[in-house]
């Protein structure tokens, strides 16, 4: 069993790579979705962003090789859901359910959160590639 400290990414946001169980549901999202020019991202690619920007830059260093508290909460997602960004891109997410609960534990691990952000795994989207989902999702 892997803990939680190898879950989270320290890069250029805060990331939290999906467990056995999360990718399971994640892969089973992905083949619901019928829409052709959809590809899936690769499982390695799968993750929730846990904080980014500003707020995530004036902490960042604070945290490089520190231990992180465990997540005591089981995290489950939500049916896929379509969205288009600005720029043209089109990418499917599935919203985690515990929406506050991450919230309060990323506010609790690093002190602050991104207003407004909500907790998701992007699945797929025209490319396949990670960097080519819609990244924000209201």
């Amino acid at each position: 069993m892997k803990t939680l400290k190898e879950f989270l990414k320290i890069e250029s946001i805060l990331k939290m790579t999906l467990n056995d169980t999360q990718t399971k549901q994640i892969q089973k999202q992905q083949k619901s979705i019928t829409e052709k020019d959809i590809k899936p991202l690769a499982t390695k690619d799968l993750h929730i962003t846990l904080l980014s920007g500003n707020e995530w830059k004036r902490v960042k260093g604070e945290y490089k090789g520190k231990e992180l508290k465990e997540i005591d909460f089981n995290i489950t997602f939500e049916k896929p859901q379509r969205i288009e960004g600005s720029n043209g891109r089109v990418s499917y997410y599935s919203k985690i359910i515990q929406q506050k609960q991450m919230n309060d534990y990323v506010k609790s691990i690093v002190g602050v959160v991104n207003k407004g952000r909500v907790y998701h795994v992007s699945i797929g989207n025209r490319t396949g590639r990670v960097g080519d989902s819609v990244g924000e999702v209201r």
